[in-house]
């Protein structure tokens, strides 16, 4: 706005100065610009743009410069000086890693034209916690709309996944935890993040319905799992963050994975063909290791101990193969925890399947084994002792410890003619710590009556540090080599 303002001269002054003084006064003078904003804004943590409203301005002004605190610089919010004023909002940049708290600038707009700028602007930037922050912190128009709407629910977009990917997308609101439609889980294929948009009912992978009322009620008409199956939106539920509901010792997990929550063969509800969960990680006893760096959960294995959710920042802490473990699924993972070494070259999981739909075999046990040298073999061990055991000596060279053997003195795949302790247990002797060799001592000392301190067995086991088979045979009843 501009004035003009005329004077008057009273004076008898030379021609010149009265000159100067009409001109002076028929001078037009600009004002300094103004600028009302709005509401300062709130961001989740881990997004890199905040939108600082505002509506009327006088005086045209079309650049803006913003002078942040030193506590908001040292978090890197950049100074702004005389950027270019457009329409509103003001797009703020806000640092990727900024902590959660509230920084605080000064702002200013500036006409370019007359060089005049506007007084201080006091504006602050807050940074949410993402997983303690409800989704009612954004507006309700980000997801619904009151006319015309596209999704069932009065939202923007036709489906669950749609609405909900709009925002957890490259660019946008939470755009720190992106998902792509790639990125759905194809167990053993593909994918690190649990599918959606699948079958609740899935024979292959042993998933059922949810029996929790709450998961139950928001599958698709066509018995899907969607986002919002599993999450709640809204974080209205005691659980956090935004799940819809407790998940305590991996809860959810096992409501849809129900043939997968069992425990031990030997407990009172035997499990079979899975392993266990909701026991106890003993790194005291010797079976588990001392450190190992996949985590317990009040002491108890859970899903959750060797399987992740959703990687959704592709930092590497899943796998991509479509079984989400946070470990590769090789020896190593297996390894992690239990205090064992392979056997004649063989991984844990030659003999072992963590989850087998075929639930007969104890022990995980696989049911069908790839052989080093004699191909598939199927195996039946349904029992530690006795019939279908270790080697039961029934004609079928089915149990798990001979289908592999070729070349052993007793128990091969083949019809050898010789039998070794046939239906016993034959971990006793060749025990899993030790890699299946055999250890006679333990079973030696404690049930030979002349096991002495002045015996033979003494002297050349002590003193000269004879091995058992350097004077007896390795297997059989028994008897010394002759000499």
């Amino acid at each position: 706005m501009k004035s003009t303002k005329h004077i008057i001269i009273k004076v008898i002054l030379p021609s010149k100065l009265l000159l100067l003084f009409i001109l002076l006064g028929n001078t037009s003078f600009a004002q300094s610009p103004t600028i009302t904003l709005g509401a300062n804004p709130e961001v989740y943590q881990g997004t890199t743009t905040a939108t600082l409203t505002y509506s009327a301005t006088t005086n045209s002004p079309d650049q803006y410069s913003i002078n942040y605190d030193a506590a908001a610089e040292s978090e890197g919010f950049v100074d702004i000086t005389n950027a270019t004023l457009s329409s509103s909002p003001i797009d703020l940049v806000v640092p990727v890693a900024a902590a959660v708290g509230t920084y605080n600038g000064n702002l200013s707009v500036r006409n370019s034209g007359s060089g005049l700028s506007s007084g201080i602007y006091s504006i602050s930037v807050t940074v949410q916690d993402p997983t303690l922050a409800d989704h009612s912190l954004t507006t309700c128009s980000s997801c619904h709309t009151f006319h015309n709407a596209t999704g069932s629910t009065l939202t923007n977009a036709s489906s669950n996944e749609g609405l909900c990917l709009s925002c957890h997308s490259s660019g946008q609101i939470a755009e720190t935890m992106p998902f792509l439609s790639t990125d759905k889980a194809i167990p053993g294929t593909s994918g690190n993040s649990h599918a959606w948009n699948v079958l609740a009912i899935n024979s292959t992978y042993e998933t059922n319905l949810p029996s929790d009322p709450e998961m139950l009620a928001r599958l698709t008409t066509d018995i899907k799992i969607v986002c919002s199956t599993c999450h709640d939106q809204h974080n209205s539920a005691l659980a956090s963050p935004y799940i819809r509901v407790d998940n305590t010792s991996d809860a959810m997990c096992k409501d849809c994975h129900s043939a997968r929550d069992v425990g031990r063969y030997t407990d009172a509800t035997p499990g079979y063909g899975s392993h266990p969960v909701g026991i106890s990680m003993d790194t005291v006893g010797t079976t588990i290791g001392n450190s190992p760096s996949l985590a317990a959960h009040n002491d108890n294995i859970q899903c959750s101990t060797c399987h992740g959710v959703h990687d959704v920042t592709n930092s590497g802490t899943l796998t991509t193969d479509g079984n989400l473990l946070k470990m590769t699924n090789d020896n190593n993972l297996c390894l992690d925890c239990h205090a064992y070494s392979s056997h004649q070259g063989q991984t844990c999981i030659t003999c072992h399947q963590v989850h087998n739909t075929n639930k007969s075999n104890i022990y995980m046990i696989r049911d069908v084994i790839a052989t080093p040298s004699s191909g598939d073999k199927t195996v039946i061990f349904t029992s530690e002792t006795g019939v279908n055991s270790f080697a039961d000596g029934d004609g079928t060279y089915d149990g798990v410890c001979e289908v592999c053997h070729t070349s052993t003195s007793f128990h091969t795949n083949i019809d050898d003619g010789d039998t070794h302790k046939d239906g016993l247990n034959c971990t006793d002797c060749h025990t899993h710590g030790s890699n299946f060799e055999a250890n006679c001592s333990d079973c030696h000392i404690a049930n030979f009556p002349n096991w002495g301190t002045a015996d033979g067995h003494f002297a050349h086991t002590n003193k000269y540090s004879f091995e058992c088979n350097t004077c007896h045979n390795q297997y059989g009843s028994g008897g010394a080599i002759e000499a």
